[in-house]
């Protein structure tokens, strides 16, 4: 049996009571109590009924909650979020400035494309990697008519929504910019290695002879593979 507070309360409790209702013949084979007086056996029972409602509330008081934190568990440490740094600012040239006639008078077109890139980067989910007109910034730029992008990992497979943009507006006005700012290609992008397959062509349905663009520059926090 474990000797606990409420124990030792409930069995001093006890020898009390029994010593105010048996004060004048009370003796047990360890200890002999000597006679008590009136006064004696009622505050003996007074005091007894005290120790024994104090283990009455000690038995049923709830135990109180450690104030220590919790050890933190894996599950717990494993979804904390990890700030990870952006990679070095970085730029790399997709196109220059150029036009290409592509369709003479009376005659097929003899290529629609003025640019099939392949681009090879790494990138760690932190910082914007964008499309821009310049190498030192995010500014517009331009495309005559068409810019296609694609996304795969190195075996080929489609890793982000791919990027189709006619700035021609489906041949209802002059070939405009981008906007202010390039073009964002953090949300097409996925931790890791990248191969950005771009191309700028022609809308043959506008029915021009020319294919052509601005510089265009891919900057951002990545790392260029090749």
């Amino acid at each position: 049996m474990t000797v606990t507070v409420p124990v030792v309360l409930t069995l001093l409790g006890a020898v009390l009571i029994l010593a105010a209702l048996f004060g004048e013949n009370l003796q047990a084979k360890v200890i002999r109590l000597p006679t008590l007086n009136f006064p004696g056996r009622l505050f003996c029972g007074l005091l007894g009924l005290i120790f024994v409602g104090a283990s009455v509330w000690l038995y049923q008081k709830p135990p109180s909650e450690s104030k220590e934190s919790p050890p933190t568990t894996l599950a717990a440490a494993t979804s904390t979020t990890i700030e990870v740094s952006p990679l070095q600012y970085s730029s790399a040239q997709i196109a220059r400035e150029s036009n290409s006639v592509i369709r003479t008078p009376g005659q097929e077109v003899s290529s629609k494309y003025l640019i099939r890139k392949n681009l090879t980067i790494s990138w760690n989910g932190a910082g914007v990697v964008s499309l821009s007109g310049d190498s030192e910034g995010p500014t517009s730029f331009t495309v005559d008519d068409i810019l296609e992008i694609s996304f795969t990992n190195l075996a080929g497979k489609t890793t982000g929504a791919p990027v189709s943009q006619d700035l021609s507006k489906h041949c209802t006005t002059e070939v405009e910019r981008s906007g202010k700012t390039g073009l964002d290609l953090s949300k097409h992008l996925v931790p890791g290695t990248n191969v950005l397959h771009v191309t700028v062509k022609d809308n043959s349905e506008c029915g021009g002879s020319q294919v052509g663009s601005s510089d265009i520059f891919l900057i951002g926090n990545f790392q260029l593979l090749e």
